[in-house]
């Protein structure tokens, strides 16, 4: 039973036909052909748009004393800390560590460790935490040789002990994840995840659905909701919490494939984010990233629409529309996008770059009346999947990302931070 991913690489010069990731990592074979032909078609194609100059970051340090053979970390924050989930390729298992207040990380602990993991590039673990002691979390396993589904973990003394519990009641499907999570205002978390009840396998059956769950402090899972009835297959969603409720960002599908970002919520609100019209017939891997603060939302995204790709970013009020979206003007951006506010006016949003002898995790400030920043470079990162998805998150006065290096060791979970002051041009 395959518990790691193999990473299959779509590099310009590569083989097009050469799958964009391993079938040991997602059942959905019939997407792999003509995805790697989009992407690849979509960042290597040349373009007229220049890419900026590279910039250092103004105080930037990277912290690389990391264990090996670890690949996709994410972080959120809680109560003024960050907590970081990663995965662990041998012996399979998630770990997690804890960076305080005071900027000094916690010694790496393990969340949960077992043959059945179901391990991959770009559907990650995540994390949140309903106060300082209580949390919860979410990671892959596998029910079957040919399914997997989502296990929710639950701790009550500050992640000593976790109980288990599936985050889905229904467990029919195939394919159940890529979730995220965001607190409520009245304590409990908002859990959304891609399921594939419906599906039954992508030779045939339904389509993929977006679904949501309230989880209580105590562990409870209940408020289960349908959310879209028809969504793109495996592109990260991204989850956060206005003034008026909770939203979250998916890849939409339409029944002719045209397949741009939808923002559902607060409440039953359900819209579009841009009408970009990228219309392909298979799932790019690319999800769009949201922030929510008093300024509002601001939503990132990855389009390939043209055979030309394209990082844009969007702003609304909580209940509005957006406003035109915004590219952010690189060469070859590959996407893989997350985004934070970093004042009333401006929101920092980070991604991949291809360059000529591989990548780069860059990050770049996008004003409300469309201002770009400097390109400032956080570090080098592979082309190819092993790289996963960067994330980022803001603490009061300080950047932090988490990323995946390649070393000769294998793949290594890195974190870069950096104060906000500086990068707000």
């Amino acid at each position: 039973m395959p518990t790691t991913s193999r990473r299959g690489e779509a590099r310009c010069g590569a083989d097009p036909l050469r799958p964009l990731f391993s079938s040991r990592v997602f059942d959905r074979r019939v997407h792999l052909t003509f995805v790697a032909l989009v992407l690849v078609a979509a960042s290597c194609r040349r373009s007229d748009r220049a890419t900026p100059t590279m910039q250092p970051v103004p105080g930037l340090t990277v912290l690389d004393q990391w264990e090996s053979g670890t690949q996709t970390p994410n972080v959120t924050t809680a109560s003024g800390t960050v907590m970081m989930t990663w995965q662990q390729l041998e012996p399979p298992a998630v770990r997690w560590r804890q960076r305080a207040v005071d900027g000094r990380w916690g010694e790496p602990r393990t969340l949960v460790k077992s043959d059945d993991l179901f391990l991959n590039w770009a559907d990650f673990p995540v994390m949140a935490a309903f106060d300082d002691h209580r949390f919860a979390a979410a990671w892959l396993r596998r029910s079957s040789e040919h399914a997997y589904g989502i296990e929710l973990g639950h701790s009550t003394n500050a992640g000593a002990q976790w109980s288990t519990a599936r985050l889905h009641a229904h467990t029919g499907g195939p394919e159940y994840g890529f979730v995220s999570m965001t607190p409520l205002a009245d304590g409990r978390l908002r859990a959304y995840w891609l399921d594939g009840r419906e599906s039954g396998g992508h030779e045939h059956g339904g389509a993929m659905q977006l679904r949501a769950a309230t989880i209580a402090p105590d562990g409870v899972v209940d408020e289960r909701a349908l959310i879209d009835e028809r969504v793109c297959d495996c592109c990260q969603t991204s989850a956060a919490t206005t003034a008026a409720g909770p939203v979250v960002v998916y890849r939409d599908r339409s029944e002719a494939e045209v397949r741009d970002v939808a923002i559902a919520g607060p409440g039953k609100l359900r819209r579009k984010v841009a009408a970009d019209g990228w219309t392909i017939a298979g799932c790019p891997v690319n999800g769009p990233a949201v922030a929510a603060s008093e300024h509002g939302l601001v939503v990132a995204w990855f389009t390939g629409v043209g055979g030309e790709g394209k990082v844009q970013a969007a702003f609304a009020t909580d209940e509005g529309e957006f406003s035109p979206g915004v590219s952010l003007g690189l060469s070859k951006p590959m996407g893989r996008v997350d985004v934070e506010w970093i004042n009333a006016d401006q929101a920092l949003v980070s991604f991949i770059e291809q360059t000529d002898d591989g990548a780069s995790l860059l990050a770049r400030t996008i004003a409300r009346n469309g201002h770009l920043g400097p390109a400032w470079r956080i570090a080098d990162v592979s082309a190819s999947n092993a790289s996963g998805f960067p994330r980022m998150v803001r603490t009061k006065d300080t950047l932090v990302w988490a990323f995946t290096a390649e070393t000769r060791d294998g793949p290594e979970v890195r974190v870069a931070e950096a104060p906000l002051a500086g990068l707000d041009r």
